[in-house]
């Protein structure tokens, strides 16, 4: 029987347009393709051969079970759970400059470190006293609450701890819970009736924390970018898109 073709001969067959997807897969199979990518070079281990262990790596402890535990819980309440295993395995497997990178991207994009998701994420908690304290600090905001202007979300990346030793301590809470309305948007419309049940039954919102919309507007935005040039382009390109698939269905 003729040896098998090397990695590197294969065909890796159509790669998903999204860019995560796609960014992963080829760093994985250019790994694979290499005889001993953590092998010592004259004694040394090269820059270009640690930097792709270290991107195998990510991909393999931190990137790949972070999907896939969205995958499996995604509804939204579970979303500052997500984020603070993610931070965890961050802290597990990677450490010096290279943590101080990962964890610099992820607290700049941390919105679901902001105190109203936490708070969300504590509502459904299966713990009785995270949400009887939850419930205590939602109830307390309406108290305060007056009529004013549309609040502004804003995410403080100073502000997310990113030693936490669990989720609820990813901002604090309680600070923000005594200047500020924390009563998340998904709860607003719940009476006190069935706010205080959420003492003993944990919520669930059924609001996916990541949809398939997202991957889809991911891939659109790489279209554009390869068919036409310079931003006003592309976004012209995308929305004209858009609005051709809305008219014709299952274009």
């Amino acid at each position: 029987m003729a040896a098998p073709w090397p990695v590197e001969h294969r065909i890796h067959g159509q790669l998903n347009m999204a860019r995560w997807y796609t960014a992963q897969s080829r760093l994985l199979r250019a790994y694979m393709s290499q005889p001993a990518p953590s092998a010592e070079d004259d004694g040394m281990v090269t820059d270009r051969h640690r930097r792709l262990t270290t991107l195998a790596l990510y991909i393999v402890a931190v990137y790949l079970p972070t999907v896939l535990a969205i995958k499996h819980k995604p509804d939204l309440v579970e979303a500052p759970r997500h984020l603070f295993d993610q931070l965890q395995r961050q802290r597990q497997h990677m450490g010096g400059p290279d943590l101080q990178t990962v964890q610099g991207s992820l607290c700049g994009n941390a919105l679901m470190a902001h105190p109203e998701n936490v708070v969300l994420g504590m509502l459904g908690d299966e713990r009785r006293d995270v949400r009887a304290r939850a419930v205590q600090m939602v109830r307390e905001a309406r108290a305060r609450r007056q009529p004013g202007p549309v609040r502004q979300f804003r995410v403080q990346s100073a502000s997310v701890n990113v030693s936490a030793h669990q989720y609820t301590e990813l901002v604090d809470v309680t600070m923000y819970a005594r200047v500020a309305d924390v009563e998340p948007p998904c709860v607003r419309f719940l009476s006190d009736g069935d706010l205080k049940a959420l003492v003993d039954e944990p919520l669930r919102t059924r609001v996916p924390c990541h949809t398939q919309f997202t991957e889809r507007a991911v891939k659109l935005t790489t279209e554009s970018s390869g068919a036409v040039a310079g931003a006003v382009r592309q976004d012209g390109y995308s929305l004209n898109k858009i609005a051709f698939r809305r008219h014709f269905r299952g274009q």
